[in-house]
């Protein structure tokens, strides 16, 4: 599995579609990595990177929606909260060597619906409303 990204997932303010386009980058290495067979921690270190960056990535995207004043903050922010916490569920298992090769596989798509999802549903609402301010 690999995403390949479009313009269909811009949003239009380059330091969001930058960081957008650097988490799917992550992804892409954890697919290939775990098509290449690499072991559980080596995955689980793939996926702390794309934790952090998608925390960064958070913090700043809030700090602008502060910015501009979009009512939706306080949702958008809990939002973030939800999917880092579901991201940090997941991981764990990697972090400790407890899952096997074979339910690696089956995991890609959860990864990928996470980050594209939160796009596409959260972060779309926005678009129109910071297009005409920034």
């Amino acid at each position: 599995m690999v995403i390949e990204w479009t313009d269909a997932y811009r949003i239009g303010i380059p330091r969001l579609d930058d960081d957008h386009r650097a988490l799917v980058d992550i992804l892409n290495d954890f697919f290939r990595a775990t098509e290449d067979g690499e072991d559980t921690r080596a995955l689980g270190i793939i996926l702390e990177r794309f934790e952090h960056s998608l925390e960064d990535h958070c913090r700043w995207e809030e700090a602008l929606l502060d910015r501009y004043n979009y009512e939706g903050l306080m949702a958008h922010a809990e939002g973030h909260r939800r999917m880092l916490q579901r991201l940090h569920v997941f991981i764990q298992p990697y972090l400790d060597g407890h899952l096997l090769h074979d339910q690696t596989c089956d995991k890609c798509e959860f990864l990928a619906n996470l980050l594209l999802g939160h796009i596409r549903d959260d972060d779309f609402p926005f678009k129109p409303y910071l297009m005409t301010l920034v």
